[in-house]
């Protein structure tokens, strides 16, 4: 799944229904995860960076304390590509590996 065009939107929402963790905004896609420790959520946006590196992509990462918010920005490509997805599925298994709980909205 390396697409860079938008996806017809009855795949968009299939594949959101895997992504648990995720909102689907207008241009953005979004999720928040919470850690038992800063440690750990400093652990987590090292191996986000590794993921976004390896399929160049670049999303926005905001981190307090034990709470991580990262965004997939969606407007390069006029719309939601594979690539975006490739990216979150990755962060979601990560966030799991480390034992990140997902939160609602944005823990800033």
């Amino acid at each position: 799944m390396t697409e860079t065009g938008p996806l017809p939107r009855v795949q968009v929402w299939q594949l959101m229904d895997e992504l648990q963790d995720w909102e689907l905004g207008e241009r953005l896609l979004s999720a928040s995860y919470r850690f038992d420790t800063t440690a750990t959520a400093l652990e987590f946006i090292a191996v986000i960076g590794l993921a976004a590196e390896q399929l160049n992509h670049h999303p926005t990462v905001d981190w307090r304390y034990e709470s991580v918010h990262v965004g997939i920005s969606l407007r390069s490509v006029h719309g939601i590509a594979a690539r975006d997805f490739e990216l979150a599925a990755r962060i979601s298994e990560e966030a799991a590996k480390l034992e990140g709980l997902a939160v609602e909205g944005d823990p800033r």
